[in-house]
């Protein structure tokens, strides 16, 4: 079981953002993490999806 736990590769493969990408949001969003193969809590990575939506759908509306 993960206990909760999730690595930022696996969270880059589902919202299909490069590694450098996440933590570049990671670093926005005052989220400590070293590598990509960092682990983060859920809440942390739900903070990041939120993140990553908004991103994206003004990436559309520009």
């Amino acid at each position: 079981m993960n206990n909760g736990k999730v690595r930022i590769y696996e969270l880059s493969k589902e919202l299909n953002l490069d590694n450098k990408e996440l933590l570049a949001i990671c670093d926005q969003l005052n989220i400590a993490v070293k590598s990509h193969s960092s682990t983060i809590s859920e809440s942390e990575a739900e903070r990041i999806r939120t993140a990553a939506e908004k991103i994206g759908s003004n990436e559309w509306n520009t």
